[in-house]
């Protein structure tokens, strides 16, 4: 409930919601039913400041606009009308100034903490380049797709695309969509074409763990080395992902950016388009050594939140 709030609360954002908003602005010691009366308070004043405002709104867009030159005369004298609307105002005013500044002392400060992840349908990931461990060559592993002989143990411990391999084994049950951000070394126009052969391997793990295609989308940063530096370039072009969302039908929930991936600039421009509330993101888990059974404990694929509490 939206005036809970004595009581010790969380609220999971990267940002500040209206909810939050209102949590903290209209708290009270007393509980619920202070809380709702204040509410309502507020609302009374509102009201009635809007409708002391009316009258002059009227009178004025008539004498402005001339709508009624010969029979417009104003209900009331215009200083009786300010005279009316003064006193409200300076309640509703005061009332508005000590609600916000009341809110900034029930809100502890902002805490960042992490919890596990969840699939989902869409995917942003960074493509990294590929360097193999062991002997499993790039075309090796292509060939053992092709004969569709690879096991997901065998991309986690011998390649460094184990870790986009776990990603999307952890969200195949639901993925739908994986938009994959490349720069000039692994975009499709590259002599090695890696964005096109990560494209193979994805579509191989969604297709053997749940026998579903999925569809891949390339987002090149740009044609230059330099760009994968670019933290600007970066946000931006993930920033289209998102803004083009309502087209394809996903909400902000179905989407999730993965930032374990690329150079650490291309990293720091994923988290910059995701700053908005409600874009989330996760990583891979570092420092162990992956394998499949990781993928049922549920605490690999880990996802950042920012949490802030009402207190007494």
């Amino acid at each position: 409930m939206i005036f809970d709030s004595y009581k010790q609360q969380e609220f999971e954002t990267r940002g500040e919601s209206v909810g939050g908003v209102l949590n903290s602005m209209f708290s009270v010691k007393g509980g619920d039913w202070e809380a709702i009366a204040k509410f309502i308070l507020a609302l009374a004043l509102f009201g009635w400041t809007a409708d002391s405002f009316l009258p002059i709104i009227h009178d004025s867009i008539l004498w402005f606009f001339n709508l009624q030159p010969e029979t417009f005369k104003p209900r009331e004298d215009f200083f009786k009308h300010f005279v009316k609307l003064l006193f409200p105002l300076l309640i509703f005013g005061f009332t508005i100034f000590v609600l916000y500044f009341r809110r900034r002392k029930t809100l502890q400060p902002v805490s960042y903490e992490v919890t596990n992840s969840t699939s989902h349908k869409c995917l942003i990931y960074m493509l990294s380049t590929y360097s193999p461990k062991n002997e499993m060559s790039l075309d090796k592993l292509m060939s053992k797709i092709d004969d569709e002989s690879l096991v997901l143990d065998e991309v986690l411990s011998q390649t460094n695309w184990g870790n986009l391999a776990f990603t999307v084994a952890f969200h195949a049950p639901v993925l739908e969509k994986c938009f994959l951000l490349t720069t000039k070394e692994t975009s499709g126009e590259h002599a090695d074409n890696l964005y096109k052969k990560a494209k193979k391997l994805i579509e191989y793990i969604v297709k053997n763990r749940t026998n579903r295609s999925l569809v891949c989308v390339e987002k090149n940063i740009g044609e230059n080395k330099e760009d994968s530096n670019d933290i600007g370039k970066v946000g931006n072009k993930i920033k289209q992902i998102y803004d083009n969302l309502d087209r394809e039908n996903y909400s902000l929930t179905d989407v999730v950016a993965n930032i374990t991936g690329g150079t650490s600039a291309m990293s720091g421009g994923m988290i910059l388009a995701t700053l908005a509330e409600d874009r989330k993101i996760e990583y891979v888990r570092q420092g162990i050594a992956l394998n499949e059974e990781f993928l049922k404990s549920g605490n690999i694929v880990l996802a950042p939140k920012t949490t802030y509490k009402l207190t007494k």
